[in-house]
C-alpha cells in the first residue's frame, strides 16, 4: 500500500492499510420499508472466520487456523522481519442512524521466538478523511505482553461521544473501518489469534423507495433450483417455478423486456435435450414453462396430447469404449439405458418403445449421453473423463404413432473435447423477440419458435454473458477472458473496452447496462467497478477482500450476477457465504457505495434480474361467477 494510506492518529501510525468493502448481516429476513428501528443488530460479517478471511483484509501474514475449540476456525494475525504491525480490518457500513455500539470479540496472545520483546493488541475505528485514515476511536485491548495469554475476551461498550463519532462519520459519507492491530516492540515477538468478532448496534436504517420486481433462483430446503419474484423491499415473494429435481443446476435468468416472462437457463432437462443446459422461459402470471432451446421440452411433450409410436435401429461404435451410455430419442418418455456399443467398431441394436409423434414430417433429433475416457491431445493415452459426453446423431426421425419405424445404422463418434452444451447467461433483445445466451463460450441466441442464432461472431476465448444496449440501436458488450468488448449485432469482435487484467479488476466476468445505455456496472468475480463511456475508465465501487480460494472454485465466483435497478441509481447482487454454497442479495447506491444493505439473509440465494414492470398485484385476480336473475 502507499504512504498516502497510512493513518496520522497517534496509535495506528505505521498500519499499512487497504480499502474494502464489508457488507451489514442480519440474522432474520429484512424489512426495508423506509425507516426500521433495531436493537443489537449484528454488523460484522464472518466474525468466526468459517469463510477464512473473505471479508477481512490484512496487510501481513495473517490467516486462518483450526486451533480453537473443537477445531474452530480463528484467524491469526502475524507480522515479518518486524515491518511495523500487523493489521487487519473490515469496512462498516452504518446504518442511517447509531444509538449504541458494543463491540466484543476473543484473543490470544502466542509468544514467538523473541517473547522477551512483548506484543501488545490493539482495536478502534478509523474514517478516509481528507484522503487518508484517520482515528476515530481506539482502545488497548492487551498492556505490552512477554507470555502466553490464554484465551481471553475483549468487550467494549462504546461511549456516547465515541458513538457520535461514528454518526458524523457515516453523516458526511465517509468510509469507516473496525481494525485490529498487533503491535512488538522488537522482533516477531509474537501472534495473536482473534476469533468471534461482533460488533452490535443500535439505531435505525432508513431504505429508499424502490421501484420495479426482483427475480432470482433460490435453493429450496429440499435441495432444489427455484426461481422466486420480489419487491425491492423484500415483500410479496412469490415462487414461480421450481425445479422437479434436486440434481439440476440453475445458469442464470433475466426479465423479459415488458416482465411478463422470465427466462433462464436449466440443466434440469438434460437427459431430454441435445443441451445440458437449456433456455427456458416461465410466464410470471400463471408459472407456465416452455423451453425456448430444442423446443418442445420434456413437460411440454408429457402435457401433450400426442400419439405414441416406436423407433428402432443399429449404433455403430466409432469412438471407443465408454463407461456408460444412453440414447436418447426426441419425445420418448425416458431415454434407453441398457444399450452397450460395444467396442471400437461393433454395432449393438436398439428398440425405443412410447416415443411421442411430434407430428407429420417432423424430423425429431438422436442423442447419445456417455461418459469415459478420452485422449484429448492425441498421444495415444486417455488423459481426462468425458461425464456426462453429449454427442447428437447425424438423423432425425419422424416418428409415427401405432407404428415401428427404423432409423437405420446412426454412428457414435463421441467428442474429445467433451463439450457440454450448457446454455447459460440468458439476456433479452430489448425488443423481445429473442434470448442471447453463452454456449460453451461462444455467443447464441433463440427466437420464441426454438430457431439459433448468432449474434456476432468473435475469436475472444471465453465468453461469459453478451447483452443489448437498452437503447435498442443494436450494440452489445459481451465479457470474455480478454476482457470487455462493445461490438454491434450481426457484428465481428468489436473493441476491447476494459482489458480483463489490469489493476484493480481482474478479468470482467459479469455485468448490467445502466437503463439509459451510458455505461455498465461490471463484476471481476470479487469487487463491482461502474464503466461509463464518457469517461472510458472504470470507477472500482468496492474492495470486497473475497478470496478465490482453490477449493471454493467449482461452487463459482466469491460475487456472482448483478443487476441495475430501473432509475440508474442502485445495484444489486449476490454474494457468497457464510458457507461455500451459501449466497445472499444485497442492494448498494451508485451514487454513495457506503449505502448498502442485505435484501435475503437465508443464504440460498443468487443469480439476480430488476425489471421496471413485473408481475404486480394486479396479476393475480380471483375471478368470481357471474349470477344471472
Amino acid at each position: 500500500m502507499s504512504e498516502q494510506m497510512i493513518p496520522k492518529a497517534r496509535l495506528f501510525r505505521n498500519a499499512l492499510l487497504a480499502l474494502v468493502l464489508l457488507f451489514l448481516t442480519r440474522a432474520h429476513g429484512v424489512d426495508a420499508t423506509g425507516p426500521n428501528a433495531f436493537v443489537h443488530r449484528e454488523y460484522i460479517r464472518n466474525g468466526g472466520f468459517d469463510m477464512k478471511q473473505d471479508d477481512w483484509g490484512y496487510n501481513e501474514f495473517s490467516e486462518v487456523q483450526s486451533v480453537g475449540a473443537a477445531s474452530d476456525p480463528v484467524l491469526v494475525i502475524k507480522t515479518f522481519l518486524s515491518r511495523g504491525p500487523a493489521n487487519v480490518w473490515q469496512e462498516i457500513y452504518l446504518p442511517t442512524r447509531t444509538d449504541a455500539a458494543r463491540l466484543s470479540f476473543d484473543y490470544r496472545m502466542v509468544p514467538g521466538y523473541y517473547a522477551q520483546y512483548g506484543g501488545q493488541l490493539l482495536a478502534g475505528f478509523l474514517k478516509f478523511e481528507g484522503g487518508q485514515w484517520v482515528e476515530i476511536t481506539s482502545w488497548q485491548v492487551t498492556s505490552v505482553v512477554t507470555s502466553e495469554t490464554g484465551w481471553r475476551q475483549f468487550q467494549r461498550t462504546l461511549t456516547h461521544n465515541e458513538v457520535a463519532a461514528l454518526q458524523a462519520a457515516r453523516q458526511a459519507g465517509q468510509r469507516v473501518l473496525f481494525l485490529i492491530q498487533l503491535r512488538q516492540n522488537e522482533q516477531d515477538a509474537f501472534q495473536a489469534y482473534v476469533d468471534n468478532v461482533s460488533l452490535k448496534l443500535d439505531g435505525e436504517m432508513v431504505y429508499p423507495p424502490l421501484t420495479g420486481r426482483l427475480a432470482f433462483g433460490r435453493i429450496t430446503e429440499q435441495g432444489r433450483n427455484s426461481i422466486v419474484t420480489m419487491n425491492p423491499d423484500g415483500s410479496d415473494v412469490r415462487t414461480i417455478w421450481t425445479a422437479p429435481n434436486d440434481s439440476s443446476k440453475l445458469f442464470g435468468l433475466a426479465f423479459s423486456p415488458d416482465g411478463s416472462e422470465i427466462a433462464f437457463a436449466s440443466t434440469h432437462e438434460f437427459t431430454y435435450s441435445p443441451f445440458q443446459a437449456d433456455i427456458f422461459s416461465v410466464r410470471v402470471s400463471d408459472g407456465r414453462v416452455r423451453r425456448l432451446t430444442n423446443p418442445p421440452g420434456h413437460q411440454e411433450i408429457q402435457q401433450g396430447a400426442y400419439g405414441k409410436g416406436s423407433v428402432t435401429g443399429r449404433i455403430r461404435n466409432n469412438f471407443g469404449p465408454v463407461t456408460t451410455f444412453m440414447v436418447y430419442i426426441q419425445g420418448a418418455d425416458q431415454p434407453l439405458a441398457s444399450v452397450n456399443p460395444g467396442a471400437l467398431g461393433d454395432a449393438v441394436s436398439f428398440t425405443a418403445p412410447n416415443v411421442t409423434d411430434l407430428g407429420p414430417n417432423v424430423g425429431q433429433y438422436i442423442v447419445f449421453i456417455w461418459s469415459g475416457q478420452v485422449d484429448s491431445n492425441g498421444d495415444g493415452v486417455p488423459d481426462k473423463t468425458c461425464s456426462p459426453g453429449l454427442s447428437r446423431a447425424n438423423a432425425l426421425v419422424d416418428v409415427r404413432a401405432g407404428r415401428t419405424v427404423d432409423v437405420g445404422e446412426l454412428v457414435f463418434n463421441g467428442d474429445v473435447a467433451c463439450l457440454q452444451y450448457e446454455a447459460a447467461s440468458p439476456a433479452w433483445r430489448p425488443d423481445g423477440g429473442k434470448v442471447g445466451f453463452s454456449i460453451d463460450g461462444v455467443p447464441a441466441t433463440v427466437d420464441m419458435s426454438g430457431e439459433l442464432g448468432t449474434p456476432f461472431t468473435t475469436d475472444a476465448t471465453g465468453l461469459y454473458q453478451f447483452a443489448w444496449s437498452p437503447k435498442n440501436d443494436g450494440t452489445i458488450l459481451y465479457a470474455a477472458y480478454q476482457g470487455l468488448y462493445q461490438t454491434s449485432e450481426g457484428g465481428g469482435r468489436g473493441a476491447l473496452i476494459v482489458s480483463g487484467g489490469e489493476p484493480p479488476y481482474a478479468t470482467p466476468e459479469g455485468f448490467d447496462w445502466l437503463p439509459d445505455g451510458s455505461g455498465v456496472v461490471f463484476t471481476d468475480g470479487r469487487n463491482l467497478f461502474l464503466y461509463r463511456f464518457t469517461d472510458a475508465q472504470p470507477q472500482q465501487l468496492t474492495d470486497l477482500n473475497l478470496y478465490e480460494y482453490l477449493e471454493l472454485i467449482p461452487f463459482g465466483k466469491p460475487l456472482g450476477s448483478l443487476a441495475v435497478s430501473p432509475d440508474g441509481k442502485y445495484v444489486i447482487f449476490d454474494r457468497r457465504g457464510p458457507g461455500s454454497l451459501g449466497r445472499t442479495l444485497w442492494i448498494m447506491s451508485l451514487d454513495d457505495p457506503t449505502f448498502m444493505w442485505p435484501v435475503t439473509t437465508d443464504h440460498r440465494s443468487r443469480y439476480v434480474d430488476w425489471a421496471s414492470a413485473a408481475d404486480s398485484a394486479s396479476d393475480w385476480k380471483i375471478y368470481l361467477p357471474t349470477i344471472r336473475r
